[in-house]
């Protein structure tokens, strides 16, 4: 294995980097002046390797991949370096003949596939497109290849779904049609900037799967990015560390993991999750209510108990039960309804976690927006704080809203894009 920065001669070796980065500093215009966000940073990627660069938000993972990939505003960035790939450095190649190299040579496949699909086309003719611009290909053959991908990455009834939208796909189905069009082309290096974050474990485990799959099938280059030190031990060969724009750690997984110098590595592998951490922890000393009716603040509760006390439920719910009709024919008559969740029970008390775990489409989300009635249960008992939620007018249920607040999945599809950060949460 190479570390970041080491060349093939100095190692003794023969093989030819599938990608050479070297001394790449990318910097963004803030107040009339630069201000790098990525520094100096060196990497080679030999072929069928897999190389991860791990760190939190901000690190500047993603922007390393936008900038091997020329993706960031011009007017905006500017990249310094060598971003070397088959003999040529791509920073230097005219926008033109960097169109060719991307999606043909390299290929990515970018966090959140809702955002990255086009919602007004179908997935097949956006797949098919990847394969025309790069190739001469017919529509027939194309339809063809698409439908041979699309059944390569496990979607099921792949020729009958040649014509359906992205919101018909759920969250792991989106990721594998983008993968299916990243690959089109078989690219050389295949970037996966963190394709599983937004995808519960069970899909997470079957994208990694495909993608370590058909690296060995197609003898692909992948460049992982990921925040997710479990989904490092397990598809990466090398890992690269970077904090705040800089490289502070590299070298083989294995060396990472267990023989790793860093302060911050060391942070990051002690901040993964166990089981059992939060027991006997205390609750916050206070909690303020607010009232449905009146939609005013009442005097803080003071709360001394842990959580395995037996409290009142501040959020009960029985029975919940949340039916979508399915329409069908010319004249859109019900043929049937899906069950989303189907007589759900369970107390929350103050101060107490709850957690609702399953895979893609098992209710989770549902049950959320049915709480809130963002969607409206079929049937059910949902009591807040002494109140049935399920008999609020429209008036009452704007206030409740106050004090039931939901983090939504997707930050980008949940902000007004036409609105600043500031203006959004005043």
């Amino acid at each position: 294995m190479l570390l970041a920065g080491t060349s093939m001669e100095e190692t003794g070796g023969s093989v030819t980097p599938v990608l050479s980065v070297q001394n790449l500093t990318t910097s963004f215009r803030v107040d009339g002046g630069w201000k790098s966000v990525v520094r100096d940073m060196s990497f080679e990627i030999a072929p069928r390797e897999t190389v991860a660069i791990v760190g939190e938000s901000g690190s500047g993972k993603s922007v390393t991949s936008l900038s091997i990939m020329r993706l960031l505003d011009k007017k905006m960035s500017r990249i310094e370096g060598e971003v070397m790939l088959g003999g040529r450095n791509l920073l230097s190649l005219p926008e033109e003949e960097m169109r060719k190299v991307r999606g043909k040579e390299i290929s990515m496949i970018f966090q959140e596939p809702m955002t990255s699909l086009n919602p007004i086309f179908p997935i097949g003719k956006q797949i098919a497109e990847a394969l025309t611009v790069h190739q001469n290909i017919s529509s027939s053959s194309a339809k063809a290849e698409v439908i041979r991908l699309l059944e390569k990455v496990r979607i099921p009834n792949a020729t009958s779904r040649f014509n359906d939208y992205p919101h018909q796909f759920s969250g792991g189905m989106r990721q594998r049609v983008m993968i299916a069009m990243a690959l089109a082309s078989r690219p050389k290096l295949l970037i996966a900037d963190e394709p599983t974050t937004a995808l519960d474990v069970t899909i997470q485990g079957q994208i990694l799967d495909l993608i370590k799959q058909l690296q060995e099938e197609e003898g692909m280059s992948v460049l992982f990015i990921t925040h997710d030190m479990g989904v490092v031990a397990e598809v990466a060969d090398r890992t690269i560390v970077m904090f705040r724009g800089d490289v502070v750690e590299t070298g083989t997984t294995d060396d990472i993991f267990h023989r790793g110098q860093h302060p911050y590595t060391r942070a990051l592998l002690s901040a993964v999750p166990k089981l059992g951490s939060m027991k006997e922890r205390m609750l916050p000393a206070r909690f303020p209510i607010i009232d449905i009716k009146t939609g005013e603040s009442q005097p803080a509760v003071e709360v001394k108990d842990t959580v395995s006390g037996g409290k009142t439920p501040i959020l009960s719910v029985k029975d919940l039960t949340t039916r979508f009709d399915i329409h069908s024919g010319l004249l859109g008559r019900k043929s049937g309804a899906v069950h989303a969740v189907e007589k759900v029970s369970f107390d929350l008390s103050e101060g107490e976690t709850l957690s609702l775990v399953g895979e893609s489409g098992c209710g989770k989300s549902t049950t959320g927006r049915s709480i809130t009635r963002l969607i409206e249960p079929t049937s059910g008992n949902v009591m807040l704080d002494g109140y049935e939620v399920m008999q609020l007018d429209k008036v009452t249920l704007r206030a409740m809203r106050r004090s039931v607040q939901m983090i939504f999945q997707d930050p980008f599809a949940s902000l007004d894009p036409r609105m600043s950060v500031g203006a959004a949460i005043m």
